[in-house]
Parts: structure tokens; sequence; C-alpha cells
């Protein structure tokens, strides 16, 4: 192909969402292939796609990050986006939706409006298009514009008829814009003849032409008023008011194909170049919104990847200016500038020079950028461009190094990896120090796990975070002493002693002390000491080693020596007694408890009640609006650590759940031998401290 820059005009962005499995990876490489860019038809289930060319797509037939490609079609550029389709990738998804110029939402037609493309279809606002995929099976088309029409609001507008051969084999579509019908070839080469609309036809076409003008009418006063007097508007008129509509996200057009066949691919490039809006329209419109001239550069971080050699590179959507002309880029929320050397445009895992750098361009550089995918990057100040809203945190997976892997080199790695997905959030287990890698499904944790053993290089075990148990004393002991004493030559050198009283009050995560004891008898600078001692102990309860929660201090007596004793004598005084007030006193374990707020279809409120009740959970309220409902509930953390691929199971996908820790409760007897198990603290021999836990 020809090497040759572009004016902003005829570059367009383009993004392809959709479900899982939708077809839309599979339309990407027959574009690819309609246009010239490939000299074979890349698939999916045969690992030839150039967008699944990662190894675990390739393995897995899926895609799981957003993957870039250009082509050229009708003296214009477009920058092909394919985005992953599974549920734990949406912020991927919405962060290509924000980065396009317009998108594509490919739409299964036997399986109609699936959850991944309902929910594209609403964070997609601006220049939208449909695009059937598989209709050589099944599929009834007034079912599924009834399905886009209660997705969006809008009045579906389709612009081509599925025509068959005498085998009911779908053959090709009827062109309502040109009036011709495209017989494709056989062969599956994309080759079509374009004919006559066929006889049996017309009615239905005269039929479908009359919906696309009235559709077209009610959203332009002016056409309004033409099409209310003649009954017909002027075929260039329809083609402008369409345009126009789609450009303003007010009308929605549905186009057919067939990926097994390769049947539409062309008309769905001229679709593109005719219908959505150029990088520079956008540019504009970017422009006004920020007062700011056309020579300034403005562009956003859409991801980082890993090349084969495992080097990091930068894919970045230009919005305003020249990329390749700004003399150095500004990250206005960390202040940091950096300075790129090279640009490239990039198709799957290949990579050339960038010959278009302006507006409506999709870049790629393997600088260093410093950067987070949805970060701002321009050649002077000014506010950041909106980063898509981080879906929830569902799913958390506990990783210790394994091998010859350190913990600073696992914390290395998870930074690195969430430069590479940004919505997967790390935080430190607050029971064992370990790291906790968070995202939105089990899909996601699993291959951001999967990208540190195989990518990152990092040996890794991951496992369900360990449940935050705690314990409470059982009675309250009253009299326990505390004596720390040590004799040396001259007798005794160090000395301090304390009394206390232990009593279980309503759990929370700190402990109390008071001191009630006169000072002749205990000075007041030793109390703190006294305290700090009592908390460690509090540390590791005699049960089962986990930290106590509940226990009020109470310190009613003691002793010192004016001579020797020193704060360090009676911090280890403290924690003698308190420890030994534990022994005497024996411990409950307790579990946290967390309050959970669930969104989910109105339609799957029975199920998602009854997953709830049956793993102990409390219903604490409900509200619908509409077809959502909003369940807030009270549930145990053990079980709510596995709750997310259930809640996917009953609602396909569409559930979602915030939750936070709230309170804790007494666990039920028969859950002890498994809590105290899978303690942390218990190893065989003891568990690492100068003590072993009782059993």
């Amino acid at each position: 192909m020809a090497k040759k820059a572009y004016a902003p005009s005829r570059t367009r962005a383009v993004a392809l969402v959709g479900h899982r499995s939708s077809g839309k990876t599979s339309l990407g490489d027959i574009l690819l292939r309609t246009s010239g860019v490939t000299r074979t038809l890349g698939r999916v289930e045969d690992g030839t796609s150039l967008f699944d060319h990662e190894d675990d797509e390739r393995r897995r037939g899926m895609s799981f990050s957003m993957a870039f490609a250009w082509l050229e079609w009708r003296d214009s550029l477009v920058h092909l986006i394919d985005t992953p389709g599974g549920d734990g990738f949406v912020h991927e998804r919405n962060l290509a939706i924000q980065g396009a110029d317009g998108v594509v939402v490919v739409v299964s037609g036997p399986d109609g409006v699936e959850n991944g493309a309902a929910s594209a279809l609403q964070v997609a606002t601006g220049a939208r298009m449909v695009v059937v995929t598989k209709m050589d099976r099944s599929v009834d088309l007034d079912t599924l514009l009834l399905e886009l029409e209660e997705s969006t609001g809008l009045k579906p507008v389709l612009l081509q008829l599925p025509f068959y051969d005498h085998a009911d084999r779908f053959t090709g579509v009827v062109c309502l814009q040109q009036r011709l019908a495209f017989r494709y070839d056989s062969e599956g080469n994309g080759a079509f003849s374009p004919e006559p609309i066929p006889l049996d036809m017309e009615p239905r076409t005269a039929e479908a032409w009359e919906r696309v003008m009235e559709a077209v009418a009610l959203s332009d006063e002016r056409l309004l008023e033409d099409y209310l007097e003649f009954l017909e508007l002027p075929r260039e008129s329809v083609a402008a008011g369409l345009r126009d509509g789609v450009r303003a996200g007010q009308l929605l057009p549905v186009l057919l194909a067939s990926g097994g066949d390769a049947i539409g691919a062309d008309l769905i490039l001229d679709a593109m170049i005719d219908l959505l809006p150029s990088g520079e329209e956008m540019a504009r419109q970017e422009q006004e919104a920020r007062s700011m001239g056309d020579a300034a550069f403005l562009g956003q971080l859409l991801a980082t990847r890993l090349d084969e050699e495992g080097n990091p590179y930068h894919v970045l959507r230009v919005w305003s200016g020249d990329a390749q002309r700004a003399s150095s880029w500004l990250n206005p929320d960390t202040g940091e500038r950096v300075r790129v050397r090279s640009l490239y445009q990039i198709r799957g895992p290949r990579r050339t020079k960038a010959f278009n750098t302006g507006p409506g361009s999709i870049v790629a550089t393997w600088d260093s950028l410093a950067s987070r995918p949805g970060d701002t990057l321009a050649d002077q100040g000014g506010a950041a461009l909106p980063v898509p809203e981080m879906p929830p945190a569902m799913v958390s997976s506990l990783l210790l190094p394994v091998g010859r892997t350190r913990t600073e080199e696992l914390g290395d790695a998870l930074v690195r990896l969430q430069q590479l997905d940004a919505s997967l959030r790390v935080s430190t287990d607050d029971l064992t120090g370990g790291w906790l890698l968070m995202g939105t499904s089990e899909d996601q944790v699993g291959r951001g796990v999967d990208l540190l053993r195989t990518r990152l290089g990092v040996g890794v075990q991951a496992s369900l975070p360990p449940v935050g148990y705690r314990e409470i004393p059982a009675t309250a002991v009253s009299g326990v002493e505390g004596i720390y004493k040590r004799e040396g030559k001259l007798g005794v050198e160090e000395y301090g002693a304390c009394e206390i009283t232990l009593s279980p009050v309503a759990p929370a995560d700190n402990c109390t002390f008071e001191a009630a004891v006169d000072e002749q008898e205990l000075p007041a600078r030793f109390h703190t000491s006294i305290a700090d001692g009592a908390r460690a102990a509090m540390r590791h309860g005699p049960t089962a080693g986990y930290p106590v929660v509940g226990a009020d201090v109470r310190l009613t007596g003691g002793g010192y020596n004016i001579l020797f004793s020193t704060e360090e004598h009676f911090k280890a005084a403290g924690e003698r007694a308190a420890k030994t007030a534990l022994q005497q006193s024996g411990t409950r374990l307790m579990e946290p408890w967390c309050e959970v707020e669930i969104q989910t279809p109105a339609d799957e409120v029975g199920g998602v009640l009854n997953a709830i009740s049956s793993n102990r959970g409390r219903i604490l309220g409900m509200e619908v609006d509409g077809r959502v409902a909003l369940i807030k509930a009270s549930a145990p953390f053990r079980e709510m650590r596995t709750f997310a691929p259930r809640l996917s199971s009953l609602t396909g996908g569409r559930g979602t759940f915030t939750q936070r820790t709230s309170h804790y409760e007494d666990l039920p007897s028969n859950l002890w031998t498994e809590a105290i198990d899978a303690s942390p603290f218990r190893k065989r021999g003891g568990r690492g401290d100068s003590e072993d836990i009782p059993r």
C-alpha cells in the first residue's frame, strides 16, 4: 500500500464494540481483507487474525484488550480499534469508544442484542452504527430492531435488506440508498456483482425506503416539512440528513454482514466514510470546547502494550494539533514532560513509520511516556481529558511470590501490569501483607495473573483472598498479672509489673485501654507503655492467631522499681498480662460482614435475592427504577469472595455490585475448623513468632 499522508478531513478512527463472540474481530479482519491490507482472510478460530495477535488471545480464541489496525478506502484513512467484549473488560471498551470518532456496534443476528451490545450502545452516545453479523444463520430482524430501539430509545434505520438464493442461503443485500442488490460470490472472497433488485423484493424495498425517509425526516425540522408536503424526499437529501443525524447521535443506521461469506464489508466501509465524523470535525469540537488553537497538540493515551520482545509501547489518539510537531508532551495530571522521538502506525503486531500524526490519527511510540491509559498528553497546560468511570472491582485474588521472585519484584511487576490494564487495582492484604489484585471479573484478574507470569516474568501464586477473621474474648477475667523481671549479678536490674482486667465489648477494629490505678502505685508515665504492650498481645489471639477485637483492657494495679524500671519493662509486662488474660478468657471467632449494593436487571431480582439468602446474606432493602433494580444487603465476606461469577451467571453479565466491610459477627461453629486451618498465622510447628499459638 502507498505510504501517504491524509488530511484530517479524510481520517476516521472507528471502534468495533459489542458482546463477546458477536463477531467484532472477524468483522475487522474482513474489512482488512476487503480493503487489501491482507491477502487472505484472518480468522480468529485459526489463530490468524491480525487483531487477536497475543498468545493468550489466539489460544482462547477471544479478545482481551484493544487492538489496532489501519486501512485505506475511498481516498480515506480508517483506523480500526477492535475491543474485547467480555464483562471484565468494559473499561478497555469504554476507553476505545472515547478515543474514536465513531462506533460500530456489532450484534450477532441469531443471538440478538446481548448485554455487551446493549451496554455499548448506551455508552456510545455519539455517532454510532450497528452491523448485524452472522446473517447466514436464522435471524429475526424485526425482533432485533425492536431490541435496538429498547436499548437506545432511537428508531433504528435499516439501510439494507437481506436476500437469499433458492436454497435459502444468505447471498447478499439490497442497498436501499443505491437501489441495487449486491450478490456476493459463493467462494466467500468478498467479490460481488451489483444487479437490479429482484422483482419479488420490490414491495419490501419500497416499504423499507419509506421507513428510512420517515426516520431521517423526523430528525430534521426542515426535511420533515418537505416530507409532510411531498411525501417524498430526494435521495441526496436523505443521504445528507442521514449523515447529519448519525453524527448528532440522533439516528442509528443498521447494516448487515456475514463473516463466513465475507458479505457486506465494502458497504460497511462506505458507511464509515459517509456517516461517521472525521478527525477534523472532532478536532474542531475539541478546540471550541477548550478554547484552544488549531496548532495546539492534544492527545489521549488509549493503551500500553508489550511487543513480541516484551518491550512496552504506547498507543495514542490525536485529538488536535500534530503529534509529530509537538516538541514535548506534558501530562497535566502529573506535570511531567516527556520527549518522543519516533511515531508509528500499527497493524496488530506490525508497525510502520507514521505518515499521519494529525487529528483523528492513532499513533504508537516505543518511547517512555510515564503515563497510564486514559491520561492526557499535550504540548501545553490545561485540563485533562475525561476518563471513563472505572467499573466496580468485584473479584480479587491474593498474590504471593514464588520461586526466585522477591516481594519487591512482584510489586514492580504489578505497577507495570496496571499500565497494561488501568482498571486493575492493587492493594495489600492487611492480614497477610500480600498483594491483592482486584478487577471486574475472573477473566480479567486471571488474565492479569497470566501476564505477570508469561510476559512480565515473575513467579506468582494466586488464590482467593483470605477472610480477615478476628477473635474476641469469650469472658471477662480480672486480677491478671504481668511481670517482667531480669536479675543480674547485683540482683534485680530490670523490673515492671502490672495487673489488668480484660472484658469483652462490642467488636471494633481497635481495642480499648483505660488506666484505673493510683499514680503513687504506678506512675502515669508507665501507663502508655503497658497499653502498647497490651495492644501488641492483641495482634494474635490464642484460638487461631487472628487479630483480637472487642477487648477492653483496664489497668488496675502494678509495681515498679524507682531505680531500674523503664517504659520498655512495662511494655513487656503489659504484653504478658494481656496474653495471659486472653488465654484465661479464651476467644470466639468473628467474621467480617459487608454492606453490599447490587445493581441487576429487574427481571432477574428473584434469582439474585435467592443467591444472597442462600449464602447467609440478609436483604436490607430494594428499589426498582424501570428495568433496573438496586438491592441493598448485608453478607459475610467469606461468601462475597465468590459472588461475582454467580451474579454474572444469574444476570447474563448485566449485574454489578459494590461492597465495603461494615462489622463483625460470630462465626458459625460449623465453620470454625475451616477458619482455624486457613489461618496464615498457624504454621506447622508454630506461626514463626517467638511463641506458638496454642491449639
